[in-house]
Formats: structure tokens, C-alpha cells, sequence
């Protein structure tokens, strides 16, 4: 799955990765830069506050599990991205 996720704060950040590593779930879980160049463990609170603090905006989640019922409160919804789930 791949979605984008707003992480506009600390806070947000930190109860993103706390969120996430609550969850027991095995395989990857990452955050990508927009154009892809760079990963993350979506797991790791650095490569979190890393995301944040340097790509902005331009955040999204990748992992091999279907996990958007854990992060549907950080997941960006607009009307263009062709994610029809939101729906």
C-alpha cells in the first residue's frame, strides 16, 4: 500500500512512529520522499522527525501490509490522488 501522510508537528510525528510500533505486524514499513530518492523505517522516531523535518510535505507511507485503518488520521485525502477508499 501506498498512501501520502501529513506529519505537520512533533507531536504528529511522534504519535505516528508511537502508533505505528504498537501495531504487531511483520514486513516493511516505510516513509518515501515524494520523488522516491529516499526511504526511511516508518518504525524508527529519527527517520520520522528526519521525513519531517526535511521533506516537508512530500511524505509518503509504503508497507506490505495493508495498514491504513492505523494511519487513516495522518493520511493526506484529495480529491485527485486516485485513492478511492477515502470514499
Amino acid at each position: 500500500m501506498r498512501v501520502r501522510v501529513y506529519l505537520t508537528s512533533y507531536n504528529e510525528t511522534k504519535d505516528f512512529c508511537q502508533t505505528l510500533n504498537l501495531e504487531d505486524f511483520n514486513g516493511k514499513a516505510e516513509l518515501v520522499s515524494g520523488d522516491g530518492r529516499y526511504r526511511v523505517n516508518a518504525k524508527s522516531f529519527l527517520g520520522c522527525l528526519l521525513a519531517h523535518s526535511e521533506w516537508g510535505g512530500d511524505i509518503f507511507f509504503e508497507s506490505e501490509e495493508d495498514l491504513y485503518s492505523v494511519i487513516e488520521p495522518w493520511v493526506a485525502v484529495t480529491y485527485n490522488d486516485g485513492a478511492y477508499i477515502h470514499e
